[in-house]
């Protein structure tokens, strides 16, 4: 296998993740991925909804709901337009 085809495939897969257009979503996508990730869904085999509520989340799932709320609320903020939204990757 030659270099070519090396970089070839990183760019395959960064064209795969290009963004979407919807507000927020890279990050909603890693806040389901996380949610999935975790031992409560796994483990405990509680609905995501029960976990959130309960609180019973690892620090990182947290945190990227925790983004992922500023980012929305962000979003509808009228000062936005002029800043950006916060949190959209």
């Amino acid at each position: 296998m030659n270099n070519n085809s090396i970089g070839d495939e990183a760019l395959e897969e960064a064209q795969k993740q290009t963004k979407s257009g919807i507000a927020c979503d890279g990050i909603r996508q890693q806040a389901k991925l996380c949610l999935q990730e975790s031992d409560c869904i796994k483990i405990k085999m509680k609905r995501a909804r029960e976990c959130v509520e309960d609180n019973d989340l690892p620090t990182n799932c947290q945190q990227l709901l925790y983004i992922l709320h500023e980012c929305r609320r962000n979003s509808i903020d009228p000062r936005a337009r002029f800043r950006g939204r916060r949190g959209d990757m």
